[in-house]
């Protein structure tokens, strides 16, 4: 049986949600919703709350702002995880490389998965990373993106959602994604399992934050590289690109809530650094 966890702005999820799951997922589940209306939880509290109370065999984490486009993939969920022993995540998007600097792991723009995005003005687009998939249904990342992953039940005797060092709702993807790696499990992004995606995210001061927190936390891992393979005079390149990005990052967000537009003075921050 699948745990379905979702840590919801509402009361509860929306009954169009609820209709989707129970006719996509194909299998046995149980949906537990953690009400967070009153922001009484970070993402990491209310994950660990979810785990407390699940009864499945397998933890699926996902936003409450996706709808699936894949019949049965519950069943698919099971077979991932069935075909391989030491397979410790699955996830729909996700990163192969994290180089040694303060960054997000879709910095470096060496990415897998496939999903669909839907934006405030309903205009589906088709968002397929599926350049390093080949013909296989899966490949290993660094970490996975938060929108939607699963773990087994197994793997909470060694792992939980750090709120120690963290609080809010970034970086929690990359942490249990790291954490999956450190106790001898790998990671993977999977190919046959499509969900729509109804938002982009939100950068802020807590994401910044965050990205140095995880950094602290992980550092004498990096750099980690999973997946694919790279050119040793394309590493640089690729770690400088990464620094630039987490560089203009946080300028947007410092300016943004100055309610200043930045976007010119970023550029040229930027070439004089």
């Amino acid at each position: 049986m699948l745990s379905l966890i979702i840590c919801s702005k509402r009361t509860d999820i929306s009954h169009e949600l609820k209709d989707n799951i129970k006719k996509t997922i194909g299998i046995d589940y149980e949906l537990i919703v953690i009400d967070n209306l009153k922001s009484k939880y970070s993402i990491f509290s209310a994950y660990n709350e979810g785990v407390r109370r699940a009864k499945g065999d397998i933890y699926c984490f996902m936003h409450e702002d996706i709808m699936y486009e894949t019949k049965d993939w519950g069943q698919k969920v099971l077979k991932h995880f069935q075909e391989k022993d030491k397979l410790g995540l699955i996830g729909v998007f996700g990163g192969h490389y994290m180089p040694d600097c303060v960054c997000h792991i879709g910095d470096s723009d060496l990415l897998s998965g496939m999903f669909y995005f839907t934006d405030k003005g309903l205009n589906k687009k088709s968002c397929f990373y599926n350049q390093f998939f080949g013909n296989y249904t899966s490949i290993e990342v660094v970490a996975v993106d938060g929108l939607w992953f699963c773990i087994p039940k197994k793997l909470f005797d060694e792992i939980s959602f750090d709120e120690k060092t963290y609080n809010g709702f970034h970086y929690y993807d990359m942490d249990i994604s790291m954490q999956i790696w450190s106790v001898g499990y790998t990671c993977e992004v999977v190919s046959d399992i499509l969900v729509n995606h109804f938002s982009s995210g939100n950068i802020n001061k807590n994401f910044i934050y965050s990205s140095y927190d995880f950094y602290k936390k992980w550092h004498s891992c990096f750099p980690m590289l999973k997946g694919i393979s790279i050119d040793h005079q394309y590493v640089n390149i690729i770690k400088d690109l990464c620094r630039n990005k987490a560089y203009c990052r946080e300028l947007l967000v410092e300016n943004k809530e100055k309610r200043a537009c930045c976007i010119k003075n970023t550029i040229k921050l930027l070439l004089k650094k």
